[in-house]
């Protein structure tokens, strides 16, 4: 059997649930963004880690997340020949940054076992919560 050490990354687990934010029905009346807050939120904990992530420019990982910068940036290019660019150039940037810094920080997870382990307890816990009511 495998013996796995390590301790949960649990500013994955944060980045995650996170956009959990956004299902605040109390605060949506009171004309407030919520998109905007979870997106800094985000970014935070993205810049808070930034010194924790290494990776190998010769590895497989790396041509996944130069492939996923190769996607962003034509979602870019593509927004300038929208008839709304700037919406269209938000919408880019909201969607693939968080998911660039997500990827960022689970291929440099020292320990993606107990991280797992750790976003499917809270997962769990979320949706019991949620069904009670």
């Amino acid at each position: 059997m495998l013996k796995y050490s390590g301790q949960p990354n649990k500013r994955i687990v944060l980045l995650i649930f996170s956009p959990l934010l956004l299902s605040l029905s109390l605060a949506r009346n009171d004309g407030i963004n919520f998109a905007y807050i979870v997106f800094f939120v985000q970014r935070a904990i993205f810049f808070s880690s930034l010194f924790n992530i290494k990776l190998s420019y010769k590895t497989k990982p790396m041509i996944i997340f130069s492939l996923m910068v190769l996607l962003f940036l034509i979602c870019v290019f593509s927004s300038l020949l929208s008839e709304m660019p700037l919406d269209a150039f938000r919408l880019s940037y909201v969607v693939f940054v968080p998911s660039i810094f997500l990827m960022l920080l689970t291929l440099s997870d020292k320990s993606p076992y107990w991280t797992f382990i750790l976003a499917s307890k809270v997962h769990v816990s979320i949706g019991t919560c949620l069904s009670l009511l």
